[in-house]
């Protein structure tokens, strides 16, 4: 007796009671048997096991698919059809980079090389200006030392101030220093020098030039007298020169260039007397 017919029949999806129906029947019997494919639990287990990696594979790579789109979408990345997999985007992406890395250096370099030429202009321009600032302040202490040469060999009591005496010497005469620092008095551009051919010192020639501004002292001690366009209370020429020259617009400053330069012409014209 077969105890578990009807499972077997179950398992090859056969009719039910067909085999017990053989088994009594005294004639031969054929049972039909429907195309199967029989596996053992364990080769189930390792269909089953194989499909779902494949379908996790397959789902994997539709994940990866979609992903690689969308970040060649943020770089800018025209993929096409070829670039879904790694390997291909990977191409791909070296490419673009390779492309950009042809232009921004060069933009970058031509950036640089702009401002390298802005910054070595300006250099330029600041180093000229500092030369320049440099040679004022370097005139400027030579004129201020000169000056006080001057000033020193202005001796005497005088009609004029020492400062006006300076003004009117420097509207008459020009300086300069030779390469010993001796200070040179100039007239009409020339050196000024003695019979000997030696250049005369500021000494002496600013001793010849105050002559005309001596106060001359009267019998008794006192100033000279009114007579004398310097004497005590008068208002000599350069002093009326001055307050002309400060009520122009705008001011003239005594002692400046265009204060000499019209002194100058003054006295040459012989409408300023000293």
């Amino acid at each position: 007796m077969l105890e578990n017919a009807e499972a077997v029949e179950t398992a090859l999806k056969m009719e039910s009671g067909s085999i017990q129906k053989a088994i009594d029947s005294d004639e031969k019997v054929t049972i039909d048997i429907p195309s199967l494919v029989i596996r053992t639990t364990e080769e189930e287990e390792e269909r089953d096991t194989n499909r779902r990696n494949e379908y996790k594979s397959e789902f994997e790579t539709a994940g990866l698919e979609v992903g690689i789109k969308d970040y060649a979408r943020e770089l800018n990345l025209d993929i096409g059809r070829n670039g879904k997999n790694m390997k291909s985007f990977g191409e791909l992406y070296k490419k673009k980079i390779l492309a950009e890395a042809e232009i921004e250096p060069n933009e970058k370099v031509s950036e640089l090389t702009t401002d390298l030429s802005t910054l070595k202009e300006r250099y330029t321009t600041l180093e000229g200006e500092l030369d320049t600032t440099k040679k004022n302040h370097l005139v400027l202490e030579q004129q201020r030392g000169i000056d006080s040469t001057l000033l020193k060999e202005i001796k005497g009591k005088l009609t004029i101030s020492d400062k006006q005496v300076l003004v009117l010497f420097k509207a008459q005469y020009g300086t300069e220093l030779n390469d010993s620092g001796a200070l040179l008095i100039k007239e009409n551009g020339t050196t000024m020098k003695n019979d000997l051919q030696t250049p005369l010192t500021p000494s002496e020639v600013m001793e010849t030039f105050i002559k005309p501004f001596i106060k001359v002292e009267k019998p008794g001690g006192g100033a000279g007298g009114d007579d004398n366009p310097g004497g005590t209370g008068a208002t000599t020429g350069v002093e009326k020169f001055i307050a002309e020259m400060a009520a122009q617009t705008p001011p003239i400053t005594e002692g400046s260039l265009k204060f000499n330069e019209e002194m100058a012409a003054r006295m040459k014209a012989g409408t300023l007397k000293l």
